[in-house]
């Protein structure tokens, strides 16, 4: 099953690429799959591969932004609009000689939503690191992972901030802010193997329940080779006990494993 399946994702690919090189002009216009065209090439960010592109803000910046990390160790903010690198981050020295950074690619980028001058990056050296954008420097440094940190995510209202790591465990924080935000380990989700994406997500109370003013959040994540997504109650006054993990399966048939 699984070599019928990848011969046919090989086959879409070619008919695709075929496409955009053979096909008439009027065909590329009508078929959805190729709507898209290209409007700008940003070159020279990054000395190595480019590991995530995140829509950003930065500050003085009127316009939307990108933010990309890299293997290079850094984080580059391009401004959509002109192409120019409005911010670089990348390990410093602090005022009391603490050096704070990465030392390895940076996976992924966070912004607070409600203090986008500050933000979290993931790497591959275990480490979250928060950043004030104002500076371009780091401030702090998160070491709750023992292995590759690959995914860090803020909740919409700002509450909750959690990030996936390669040593199977995902780790939830409540979020205060102070004179920048402040985090606080709520708890941790062991794992049978390594997590993959992490989501927060507004519902209700109960799993099926209908919404209320007392909607509460939860932490939607997969993991790898299950075939499953996983819904953690975040705390929340009433409804299901905190910290429950409910799981749905994503295949039709319940009896069907395969996952992607």
């Amino acid at each position: 099953r699984t070599l019928v399946e990848l011969a046919a994702s090989h086959a879409m690919t070619q008919a695709m690429e075929d496409g955009a090189l053979e096909a008439p002009t009027d065909e590329l216009a009508s078929s959805p799959l190729l709507a898209y065209e290209l409007a700008a090439t940003y070159d020279h960010l990054h000395m190595s591969n480019i590991l995530s592109v995140t829509p950003a803000t930065y500050p003085g910046i009127a316009g939307p932004c990108v933010a990309t990390t890299s293997a290079d160790r850094r984080v580059v903010f391009t401004d959509v609009s002109s192409g120019q690198v409005v911010g670089v981050l990348e390990t410093s020295t602090c005022a009391d000689g603490r050096r704070l950074g990465h030392e390895a690619a940076v996976l992924d980028i966070s912004a607070h939503p409600q203090h986008p001058a500050y933000v979290l990056t993931a790497g591959m050296d275990g480490r979250v690191v928060q950043w004030d954008l104002q500076h371009d420097r780091p401030v702090h440094e998160i070491r709750d992972h023992k292995r590759f940190v690959v995914r860090v995510v803020h909740s919409d209202d700002g509450r909750f901030m959690a990030t996936a790591g390669y040593d199977k465990c995902i780790h939830i924080y409540a979020v205060e802010v102070r004179d920048k935000p402040v985090y606080t380990r709520l708890h941790t989700l062991m794992l049978p193997t390594n997590p993959e994406a992490l989501l927060f997500v507004r519902g209700p109370a109960t799993p099926g329940g209908v919404l209320t003013s007392d909607e509460r959040s939860w932490l939607v994540y997969t993991v790898r080779d299950r075939a499953m997504l996983h819904y953690a109650a975040l705390p929340a006054a009433g409804g299901a006990p905190d910290w429950t993990v409910f799981e749905y399966h994503t295949n039709a048939d319940p009896n069907d494993l395969h996952t992607s």
